[in-house]
C-alpha cells in the first residue's frame, strides 16, 4: 500500500492537513539540537528527517528508516535536490532496527505510530534501546480533539472528506478506508503513551497541537540529558 502511495503522499499530505502537516513536523523536531544523532522513525518521503537534519546542522546526523522501498526513493531524491548531506535512508523494520544500543540522540516520527499498533511492544523496545541514556524520542499523530462539537466535525472531515481528497490526490492508488478507520480508532494520547512507559521511557508531555486533530508525544530515556 505505501510503495503504491509514495509518489502521491506528500500532495495527499498538503491537501488533507490544510498545509498544517509542516508546521506540526517543525514542532517534531525543535528540540534537536546542533551536532544531535537523529533517527526518524518510518520517515515516509523524508520531510521530517530533512527538518531534523536542519536542526542538527552540519555536525549531526539524520537516519530515516522506513519499510517501504519506494518511500525511501522519494526520500533520497528530495535529500539530493535539497543538497543535505547529513541524512541517509535505510530500509528496516520498526521491530528490529540495525542499530547499536544507544546509537542516536533524538528518535521523532510523523504519522506513524498508527502503522505501528501490531508491533508496538516490539518498536518501543527498539525505541529504547538506540536511544542514548537522556535522549528524547519525539512521536507526532493524528488524533481526535477533546472539545465535543469540534470532535463531531472532525469525525465528519475524516469520514466524508478525506476520502475524497485521497482519490484527488491518489486516484485508485488510496485505500479507502485505512486512514478514516485508523484515525478514528486510535487510542487517546493518554493511552498510547503506555505503549513506551510500559517499556522503561518516561513521559516528557503531550501537546495537543491543532485543537487536538493532532498530538506530539515526547517521552525519554532516563540518564543525563542528550
Amino acid at each position: 500500500m505505501f510503495n503504491r502511495l509514495a509518489p502521491a503522499y506528500d500532495r495527499f499530505n498538503r491537501l488533507a492537513s490544510l498545509g498544517l502537516d509542516g508546521w506540526w513536523r517543525r514542532r517534531a523536531v525543535r528540540r534537536v539540537r546542533p551536532g544531535w544523532r537523529v533517527l526518524d522513525l518510518g520517515c515516509g518521503t523524508g520531510d521530517l528527517a530533512l527538518a531534523a537534519a536542519r536542526r542538527a546542522g552540519s555536525a549531526g546526523r539524520v537516519t530515516g528508516v522506513d519499510f517501504s522501498e519506494e518511500m525511501l526513493e522519494e526520500a533520497r531524491g528530495k535529500a539530493r535536490a535539497a543538497g543535505a548531506v547529513n541524512v541517509e535512508f535505510v530500509r528496516a523494520s520498526a521491530a528490529v532496527l540495525p542499530f547499536p544500543d544507544a546509537s542516536f540522540d533524538a528518535v521523532v516520527s510523523a504519522f506513524v505510530l498508527r502503522s505501528l499498533a501490531a508491533i508496538r511492544v516490539e518498536a518501543a523496545r527498539e525505541i529504547r534501546r538506540v536511544l542514548k541514556p537522556g535522549g528524547l524520542a519525539c512521536l507526532l499523530e493524528l488524533t481526535r480533539p477533546g472539545f465535543p462539537p469540534l470532535r463531531a466535525l472532525h469525525r465528519l472531515y475524516v469520514t466524508r472528506a478525506l476520502p475524497v481528497l485521497g482519490a484527488l490526490a491518489a486516484g485508485a492508488s488510496w485505500p479507502r478506508d485505512y486512514l478514516a478507520s485508523t484515525i478514528l480508532e486510535f487510542p487517546e494520547p493518554g493511552e498510547y503513551r503506555e505503549w513506551f512507559t510500559s517499556q522503561g521511557l518516561a513521559h516528557d508531555g503531550t501537546e495537543r497541537l491543532t485543537g487536538g486533530i493532532c498530538s506530539l508525544l515526547v517521552v525519554r530515556r532516563a540518564g543525563p540529558g542528550a
